[in-house]
């Protein structure tokens, strides 16, 4: 199953330091004794993504996008004198 950190934690099992927003890779059992300490929920069950994710289509070259060039910002243009 997969976890995210609400909080920051010392994760004594694994012994590195688990950031809020980094997912691990944990059990139930792990999970509930992580969120049963005196601290609070320090991390919630993240739905796991499905296998078959559909891609984006393959591109070949020469359907890639055209690209226009552009000026440079700020430059300014030479006047005659």
């Amino acid at each position: 199953m997969l976890a995210r950190c609400t909080r920051t934690f010392l994760d004594i099992e694994s012994g590195s330091m688990r950031e809020v927003g980094e997912e691990f890779e944990t059990t139930p059992e792990r999970l509930s004794a992580i969120n049963s300490t005196r601290y609070g929920q320090l991390a919630e069950e993240v739905a796991e993504k499905p296998a078959d994710e559909p891609t984006a289509p393959h591109r070949d070259a020469d359907e890639a996008p055209k690209r226009t060039q552009r000026g440079r910002r700020g430059t300014r243009t030479k006047t005659e004198e």
